[in-house]
C-alpha cells in the first residue's frame, strides 16, 4: 500500500499559494452580470477565476475563489469560458 500512496502524491496539484501570475484579460458577459479573469502563472498553467455580479455593482467570486483549471494557454483558456452556458447566461 505504500507504493500506491507514493504513487498517488505525484498526482496532486501543486497550491498556487504565494504563486505570481499575470492578469492576461479580463472578459466580461454580453449583459454584464458575469466576468472572467484569465490568469496565467509562473508555473506554466493557466486558470479562470470566475466573478458574477451582485447588489451595489460589486462583483463576487464564484468557487469562493477557486480557479478553474489549468488550462495549457491563455487562448484555451478564453474560448472553454466563452463556450459556457454560465458565461452566456444560459444556464438553469
Amino acid at each position: 500500500m505504500a507504493w500506491l500512496k507514493r504513487f498517488y502524491r505525484f498526482l496532486a496539484k501543486p497550491s498556487l499559494n504565494g504563486r505570481n501570475y499575470q492578469i492576461c484579460c479580463t472578459l466580461f458577459s454580453n449583459d454584464g452580470k458575469r466576468a472572467a479573469e484569465i490568469r496565467e502563472f509562473d508555473t506554466g498553467g493557466t486558470y479562470i477565476l470566475e466573478s458574477e455580479w451582485t447588489e451595489g455593482g460589486v462583483f463576487k467570486a464564484r468557487f469562493s475563489g477557486r480557479l478553474v483549471g489549468p488550462f495549457p494557454n491563455p487562448v484555451d483558456a478564453e474560448h472553454f469560458i466563452i463556450g459556457t452556458d454560465w458565461f452566456n447566461g444560459t444556464a438553469a
